[in-house]
């Protein structure tokens, strides 16, 4: 496969099929394709590995492209502004880690919000690779606490809130309502004005300068 990044703020990558050959993704993330590339759905793993992706706000469900009678062509478009970066996967450096919706390191995201809670010793910032509701158990917690802006962020969390209830029996979820003055502020609104040269600050806590935590740790 071949493949070319195109497009700026909004990239697009494009890609080049050899007949037969298969890419697999999550759904809903193709944007245009040759008639050629035939489309299967499934859980890639079975309802195990699809409730572990549904529990850490993934996809159930995953497409599989495949050209079929010649070359194909699939195309991917980011959904809000940023750069499209090619990254080569390997056993030797043991995979990657990606989140979808991340816009600091998991590092800078830590370093905020202890700085934001400095001042409350009943907070402690942790980070963890495995399941929300492993985590909860390995400190002891028998209650994960959700905040919602509207009601689509309710129905999201609705059915993180239903698996995690089959996932583990004992844990509850509680859902809490922004205050009104907060509620249209979302990650996509500081990243997409920060990524076209607006001021953010009035959309962050107190106190926190962006500047600090994009390139934290270099």
């Amino acid at each position: 496969m071949k493949y070319t990044i195109v497009g700026e703020p909004l990239p697009a990558v494009i890609c080049d099929v050899e007949p037969g050959e298969t890419l697999i993704t999550e759904g809903g993330a193709m944007s245009w394709m040759s008639p050629n590339m035939q489309m299967a759905t499934n859980t890639g793993g079975g309802l195990k590995k699809a409730m572990g992706r549904l529990l850490s706000g993934e996809s159930i469900f995953l497409n599989e492209y495949t050209a079929q009678g010649g070359p194909g062509m699939i195309a991917f478009a980011s959904s809000f502004p940023g750069s499209i970066i090619p990254l080569n996967v390997t056993p030797e450096n043991g995979g990657i880690i990606i989140q979808k919706r991340g816009f600091l390191t998991v590092e800078a995201r830590k370093a905020l919000v202890e700085k934001v809670y400095k001042d409350n010793p009943r907070v402690e910032v942790t980070t963890y690779t495995t399941l929300t509701g492993d985590e909860a158990r390995r400190v002891g917690a028998t209650a994960i606490v959700r905040s919602v802006r509207n009601m689509t962020d309710f129905d999201y969390e609705r059915t993180i809130a239903n698996a995690n209830r089959f996932a583990y029996k004992d844990l509850s979820t509680v859902i809490v309502l922004v205050p009104v003055e907060v509620e249209h502020i979302s990650s996509s609104l500081v990243r997409e004005l920060h990524a076209f040269g607006r001021d953010v600050e009035g959309l962050l806590p107190e106190g926190i300068a962006l500047g600090d935590y994009l390139n934290f740790g270099e």
